[in-house]
């Protein structure tokens, strides 16, 4: 099975305020994004973070007791993002905290009728999670008219034009599967 998933946000005790996430602490909130991750996950399936993983890079441990193969596309808070300087030099410590893959932006291929090719992004097309003027326009994926899975915009929406944010604040903190983005998909048409 293909899962994915973003803006986790391991560490970060302000999330819980910002998203009111029903969380006690932080250690609560990591502790049950882990378990609910692995609900749903098998040490065999492929996951893609799409973003957020953590606030700070003592938090990447938690990876390892998350089920799947993990792919890494980095959210503005992943220290492996371009938006950092020095950037290029924290992949390794990402990739040896157990990512397979790092990518700024990647496609899939959903092979089942309809063919799709659906984009992964942290960023939306457009949009934003704060009321100001969007962030990071130059690091935004181009819209040629396809589907996108994203993170970034936590609870402002779920699904926005042909954009998919899933972002674990939309999802009962936990990812979801190919199937439901095919079903999302059928359904939009």
């Amino acid at each position: 099975m293909i899962w994915f998933t973003s803006d986790q946000h391991f560490g970060h005790a302000n999330i819980i305020k910002y998203c009111n996430r029903p969380f006690e602490s932080v250690e609560d909130m990591n502790d049950q994004l882990v378990r609910r991750h692995n609900l749903l996950v098998e040490p065999t399936d492929e996951v893609y973070h799409l973003g957020d993983f953590s606030m700070h890079p003592r938090e990447l441990a938690r990876l390892k007791d998350m089920n799947g193969r993990h792919n890494l596309i980095p959210g503005n808070h992943d220290r492996c993002h371009p938006v950092h300087k020095n950037w290029h030099d924290k992949l390794k410590l990402y990739l040896d905290s157990g990512f397979q893959s790092i990518y700024v932006e990647d496609q899939i291929i959903m092979t089942d009728s309809p063919f799709e090719v659906v984009t992964l992004h942290h960023l939306p097309y457009t949009g934003d999670h704060h009321d100001t003027e969007e962030r990071y326009k130059s690091f935004r994926p181009v819209d040629y008219g396809g589907w996108l899975l994203h993170g970034h915009v936590h609870t402002t929406w779920k699904v926005k034009d042909k954009m998919i944010n899933v972002g674990v604040d939309q999802w009962g903190y936990a990812p979801i599967s190919i199937l439901q983005i095919r079903e999302i998909i059928r359904g939009s048409e």
